[in-house]
């Protein structure tokens, strides 16, 4: 940690320079330290390692690559502080918004995921699983009575944050730096939303059935709203006021542009 002192019960993830081969686990003992038998070095094998560290109460961390055909690799991750942000969400008329559902995105949270492909990610969700890490799950944040929220455990780095509600459109924050073990205060105004209905038909008028339809925002190009189509090709969404464009995706995407007031 950035106390310098060993961090018991990291989850260390080990893999091969950002390809497909399935990641390496191991678990930091007492004093933070772990060891784990690398793959040997060959005509598939790039010849580096990376080491991701998850830990309670840090944000992912990642080493510079490790050799893997020294005899006797080693590297020393120091673990940033993970930082809190707080906050209140409003409605139009400044009336607090309950039990609104949170995201923070920050391109440093996206570590350990971006590194390795889909389906290792899937692989390693299951062995995590197995050896008992809940603080990997994602987790869902939502405001209290008043409105106000305050995360815990996010990553330092420039954060916006992201508030939806079934009775109003998605809001953002403005985007903010958090340093490492510090604390930002963030404000989050959401618009009531209005309703967006309509039929997917194809070139033949015929209704397509789960097609993916999106509404996004022509001044923000944010997204605000997703659903299927019904069996008849039917759908209805919630979003705020203003020009909109519907998506529609099966196969092919194709859209057209709307005015919701």
């Amino acid at each position: 940690g950035g106390d310098r002192k060993g961090v018991q019960g990291a989850v260390v993830m080990l893999s091969e320079a950002e390809i497909s081969m399935l990641p390496l686990i191991a678990v930091t003992d007492g004093d933070g330290r772990f060891s784990r038998t690398l793959w040997p070095a060959g005509p598939n094998c790039t010849g580096a390692a990376y080491a991701t560290v998850f830990a309670p109460g840090h944000p992912p961390s990642r080493a510079k690559p490790l050799r893997v055909d020294d005899a006797d690799a080693g590297a020393t991750i120091e673990l940033m502080p993970s930082g809190t942000v707080s906050g209140r969400v409003f409605g139009p008329s400044d009336e607090s918004v309950e039990a609104a559902a949170l995201e923070v995105t920050s391109a440093s949270s996206e570590l350990g995921v971006t590194i390795v492909s889909a389906l290792t990610v899937r692989a390693l969700s299951t062995t995590l699983a197995q050896l008992g890490v809940p603080y990997l799950e994602k987790r869902s944040f939502r405001t209290d009575a008043a409105g106000r929220f305050r995360l815990e455990g996010i990553a330092p780095g420039n954060i916006s944050v992201r508030a939806t509600h079934p009775l109003f459109t998605a809001g953002y924050s403005k985007e903010a730096f958090l340093a490492a073990g510090g604390e930002v205060a963030l404000e989050i105004r959401m618009a009531r939303a209005s309703g967006v209905a309509g039929v997917v038909e194809d070139s033949a008028g015929r209704p397509i059935a789960g097609a993916l339809v999106r509404v996004v925002d022509v001044a923000t190009r944010r997204y605000e709203a997703v659903a299927r189509s019904h069996e008849d090709g039917r759908f209805r969404l919630r979003c705020g006021p203003g020009r909109k464009r519907l998506e529609a995706a099966k196969e092919l995407l194709s859209g057209a542009e709307v005015e919701v007031v």
